[in-house]
């Protein structure tokens, strides 16, 4: 754990998992952000990376990358943000246990596969929007339901077969994203 202590009277320290500083790269934010994810919904379980900050200071770097990377294509420039590394490590994952099904690697598994759906939201001024329907009108509601617990109603669900098509999703749904600055940006 690392700890960061405000200056103040008294100190007040506050304890985070990991303090990732500015000189930090993108392939040290997915080992320690989006790695555990990852590994924890291969297991089964429900995961969630939120970014959260100032505008203009690098959340959509952070997650995406920079925009003219090609996400379909190596990593050779090392800027390919989390959700294109975790999108990759996810199916590749998927399809590596898949393989280990049908070649009779793991017993008393006798088959297996997986369907992934996505789905693009941006939550904008209070707004909630589907970012993978353009003609969206307006903002989605904000539901609740003991089936499916909280939900956007309205919000579309997109069959991903690969990698490759889930990242089509996302840059599609980024070119529909609100954007905007403060005064602070300059």
């Amino acid at each position: 754990d690392d700890v960061v202590v405000l200056a103040a009277k008294p100190p007040r320290p506050f304890v985070f998992d990991a303090v990732l500083g500015p000189g930090a790269n993108q392939s040290s934010v997915f080992d320690v952000v989006g790695r555990p994810i990852c590994d924890a919904v291969l297991k089964g379980y429900n995961g969630c990376c939120f970014a959260y900050g100032q505008t203009s200071s690098g959340k959509t770097y952070t997650i995406l990358g920079p925009d003219k990377n090609d996400d379909d294509g190596d990593d050779e420039s090392g800027l390919r943000g989390l959700l294109p590394r975790a999108l990759d490590m996810l199916f590749s994952e998927m399809h590596t246990a898949e393989r280990r099904v049908r070649a009779g690697e793991m017993e008393a598994v006798t088959s297996m596969s997986h369907a992934v759906f996505c789905s693009f939201l941006e939550i904008y001024n209070e707004h909630v929007y589907d970012l993978s329907d353009a003609s969206c009108p307006g903002s989605l509601q904000l539901r609740e339901s003991s089936a499916k617990g909280v939900y956007a109603e309205g919000l579309e669900m997109h069959e991903c077969p690969s990698a490759q098509v889930a990242k089509a999703l996302v840059k599609k749904g980024a070119a529909n994203r609100r954007v905007g600055s403060t005064a602070l940006n300059r």
